[in-house]
């Protein structure tokens, strides 16, 4: 009988998402048929989550982590937990992935990427990317800093804006340590995650304008990111084109606005005025940050909620004269696929990313 439950659980689930996934979406049919019972799972996980308290946030988290958090058969070389200082005097968890080949193969130190994992600010984990970041290393060639940054809503912004960026100034300062070469520093996130390395490489412009300097960075891959909260404020086109049915919704998206500007009891006055801080949205950087982007490659999906800021923030950082943006779209995907590889286009954006990494640091 339990398996029967599950079944008819599974069939409906399936049915839904046909329902909401019409046959003139653009996605392909690999996306329409892959997933169904992960994205039930995830949906019913999360489309309540901004009325939750912090235990119902707290259960939210521990299913995704059993969903998402997979073995792997990828092997490196040495992995190890360890902890940096944050500005607050918490210590930050990070993980560190060094790759099959060493610096002596290669002929010159390795490079270094600072990864900061999706999730809304609110979900997700080190351990539940462990194969996105042992792949990652894998194919750059290089070591990997997977940060724990602190989670909303227990931890709002700036939290873990400033987590990550105090992670990503300690590998500069210290990569050496890593066996790797400090000039030779990368930041890539996806999702969420992808808002706080772009924030982390805008806030490395410096202090103000008039110390502003060239970035320490040697690249930067945003992949999916959110870089806007007045874009699901005031939903751009493209909010009202994928608002349901594309895996990201709009009402989901607003919920993690919520929990991560606001904390467990978002004030809208506070949300609004928060959400024009660059630090939380990268869109409303003032254009001398943007200048001093990394060499930067934005993977995202065709049809996602984020696709109109996305390339608003391209426009406004090539018309700030960065020095490369380069957009990546991958027709008929929705969200959250980069680096995913049972997903279509999963493992190939990632190659892709890696590759890039790769030839920025060289």
């Amino acid at each position: 009988m339990a398996i029967l439950a599950l079944l008819a659980g599974v069939i409906a689930a399936a049915a839904a998402l046909i329902m909401l996934i019409k046959p003139e979406d653009i996605l392909t049919p690999a996306w329409i048929g892959c997933s169904v019972a992960a994205a039930a799972t995830w949906g019913s996980g999360l489309n309540n989550i901004e009325s939750l308290d912090a235990d119902g946030v707290k259960k939210v988290r521990a299913r995704m982590e059993a969903l998402f958090t997979k073995p792997t058969n990828l092997t490196v070389d040495k992995i190890y937990d360890m902890t940096v200082p944050s500005g607050d005097g918490y210590n930050v968890p990070v993980r560190v992935y060094h790759p099959n080949a060493t610096a002596q193969e290669l002929g010159q130190p390795l490079m270094v990427t600072v990864f900061l994992h999706g999730g809304g600010w609110a979900v997700g984990s080190v351990p539940s990317y462990d194969p996105l970041t042992r792949a990652l290393a894998l194919e750059t060639n290089g070591v990997v800093v997977s940060v724990d940054y602190r989670l909303s809503p227990e931890h709002p912004f700036p939290t873990p804006f400033d987590d990550s960026l105090a992670a990503a100034q300690w590998v500069l300062s210290n990569a050496a340590g890593l066996g790797a070469d400090p000039r030779r520093v990368a930041v890539a996130g996806d999702s969420a995650g992808g808002n706080l390395a772009a924030a982390v490489a805008l806030a490395l412009a410096g202090d103000d304008e008039s110390s502003a300097t060239a970035s320490p960075l040697c690249a930067a891959v945003l992949a999916s990111p959110v870089l806007s909260h007045q874009a699901c404020a005031e939903p751009t086109g493209s909010y009202a084109r994928f608002a349901r049915g594309y895996l990201l919704s709009r009402h989901l998206m607003n919920a993690y606005w919520n929990l991560y500007l606001g904390g467990l009891k978002p004030d809208p006055e506070r949300v609004a005025v928060t959400g024009r801080d660059w630090r939380a949205s990268p869109l409303e950087a003032p254009a001398w940050r943007l200048r001093a982007l990394p060499p930067t490659l934005i993977p995202l999906a065709s049809a996602e909620v984020l696709v109109d800021e996305i390339e608003r923030f391209a426009a406004a950082a090539r018309t700030a004269a960065a020095p490369e943006v380069t957009l990546r779209v991958y027709e008929g995907t929705v969200h959250a696929f980069f680096g995913h590889d049972q997903l279509p286009y999963g493992a190939e954006s990632l190659s892709h990313a890696a590759e890039f990494l790769r030839e920025r640091c060289a």
